[in-house]
């Protein structure tokens, strides 16, 4: 074998460590990456072995099979394992299954969670753009009542930040289930819980219908032909083709819909849709950024996007999405720079009566009229009685609001 690539078996060359019950402390920094087509030998076999079960649910990253191997392998009862690992853990649906096992059958000693991944002076690794956090989880059944401290930092240096504590049941209560390990301050928790109670309407995020690697073929430069918007192009409340990166590229609609045109997303451009940027920086106060596109328009799958739904009118539901309310409803939740669509599919939107709804896409609509005509013109006095009526859907109290307002 080439150097750095031996292979060795654990239990045979630190035998005597697991004829003890295995090692009382595991230190280390996997490896992330995911797993492709190119492994798919690999992920049969890890398949077959019943104690990296937990690393499995969406795209498999070498970071799970590592921490599973770790607290299901070489701990001995009692032991420690610390790891600097993706921050995704937290709160990604694709670590679901690990984070509800170590949650239900360890102890979680200590989490320090590093969203920034923007800013290479702050970001943990300056050469590597990636959110992580540092776990302390110690081989040991606990109860449900347990708690256990999370610190969110703004920097690497641990200069500002907040930190709170977590039970077993508070996360089930909060997120039964994807176990969520959200980015709350003590005080949010009540709020938190007030606003999930509301969750009345379901959404569907769904990402967007041109994949810029494997539909590239069908992107030019045909002016006469429709526009693809990118995420840069989405703005609050307006769509620009000025965009600050990137390009406008068209797509050769006829050549893309001979071959794509019996698929579900290729006749959803037909449709008015709420459209959303799919990455913002994570500790940005704003992370959600919506508008409508009118019908005609493709989308590339940078962006996400939501078709009407039964029970609300769209210009509506975009003001709630919008609002202070959701958006700090989803930085509480999420641990990366990704606004995936199960997070959006999780948002607590309420019934309203249709006249509510009417005032408020009344707002929406004068603030998209202001947008279009100058998108620089300040609309914050709109989007305040917009808050306001969001505020009282959800029955939030005075202290409710406060928490909202000095967040966003």
């Amino acid at each position: 074998l080439a150097e750095n690539t031996h292979f060795f078996l654990w239990h045979t060359w630190f035998s005597d460590v697991f004829a003890k019950g295995g090692f009382d402390i595991v230190i280390g920094n996997p490896p992330y990456f995911l797993y492709q087509e190119s492994h798919v030998g690999e992920i049969k076999d890890l398949r077959c072995d019943k104690d990296y079960t937990i690393a499995f649910g969406g795209k498999l990253n070498a970071y799970k099979l590592f921490i599973a191997n770790a607290v299901k392998k070489l701990l001995s009862t009692n032991g420690i394992n610390c790891f600097i690992f993706q921050n995704s853990f937290l709160g990604d649906r694709q670590a679901t299954n690990l984070r509800k096992y170590i949650l239900e059958n360890d102890k979680i000693l200590k989490i320090d969670s590093f969203p920034e991944r923007d800013s290479k002076k702050k970001r943990v690794f300056e050469s590597v753009k990636m959110s992580v956090c540092v776990s302390l989880i110690q081989n040991t059944k606990v109860d449900n009542d347990y708690i256990f401290p999370v610190y969110v930092w703004d920097d690497k240096y641990k200069s500002s930040g907040l930190s709170t504590c977590f039970s077993l049941n508070d996360i089930m209560a909060i997120d039964s289930v994807d176990y969520t390990i959200p980015r709350l301050r003590p005080e949010y928790k009540t709020t938190i819980i007030k606003l999930l109670k509301k969750k009345e309407l379901s959404l569907k995020c769904i990402e967007g219908e041109l994949n810029v690697t494997f539909h590239k073929k069908y992107f030019g430069s045909n002016v006469l032909n429709p526009i693809i918007l990118k995420g840069a192009s989405i703005q609050r409340y307006y769509h620009t083709l000025q965009m600050s990166q990137g390009q406008i590229d068209y797509l050769e609609e006829d050549m893309y819909l001979l071959e794509y045109g019996n698929t579900e997303k290729s006749s959803h451009h037909r449709f008015e849709r709420i459209v959303m940027q799919g990455m913002t920086g994570a500790n940005d106060k704003i992370r959600l950024v919506m508008s409508i596109v009118p019908q005609g328009f493709y989308l590339a799958n940078s962006c996400n996007y939501i078709l009407p739904i039964q029970g609300m009118d769209l210009y509506c539901l975009l003001g709630f999405l919008n609002s202070k309310t959701i958006n700090w409803f989803f930085r509480c939740f999420s641990t990366n720079s990704n606004v995936n669509g199960y997070e959006v599919d999780n948002f607590p939107i309420p019934r309203l009566d249709l006249g509510v709804q009417l005032r408020i896409s009344e707002l929406v609509k004068e603030v998209i009229e202001t947008k279009r005509i100058n998108n620089l013109t300040d609309t914050s006095a709109i989007e305040k009685q917009i808050d306001e009526f969001v505020y009282q859907a959800y029955e939030l109290s005075k202290e409710d609001i406060k928490i909202i307002e000095l967040s966003i």
